[in-house]
């Protein structure tokens, strides 16, 4: 499956090489100004990026440390990954009134061995 999709950016657009598929996995985001790992909700995944559900979401073009365990991965080992935010929204509810919304971040430097594994892994989902 490949998708052509342009994300905003301030400076190029991004293609998408690989599907993503949705997940449920939780994730911790660490960045300068938050003096602790903060968990977030990760919503899609593909060898290339992340989508995350988030009430605090960073700026568009901000670079974050990115902690998770992929689905089917080694559960004694996390990818720690330095991901830069791509697109970001934000919606009010209209029940609750709270800000919620998400943040797309795209990983700049796994493997390629780890991007082999995040996509066999993937492919093992229903």
């Amino acid at each position: 499956m490949s998708y052509n999709v342009c994300m905003n950016t301030n400076e190029k657009s991004y293609a998408r090489r690989f599907g993503r598929r949705s997940v449920e996995v939780t994730c911790d985001v660490i960045c300068s100004d938050w003096e602790q790992p903060f968990s977030h909700s990760m919503k899609n995944l593909s060898p290339n990026g992340v989508w995350l559900r988030t009430s605090f979401p960073r700026e568009v073009g901000e670079t974050v440390v990115l902690s998770f365990r992929p689905p089917h991965w080694d559960a004694s080992r996390e990818i720690n990954v330095f991901a830069q935010v791509t697109r970001v929204t934000e919606t009010r509810s209209s029940l609750s009134g709270r800000m919620t919304g998400g943040m797309g971040l795209a990983f700049m430097d796994l493997t390629s061995t780890e991007k082999r594994l995040i996509q066999a892994g993937l492919g093992h989902l229903n």
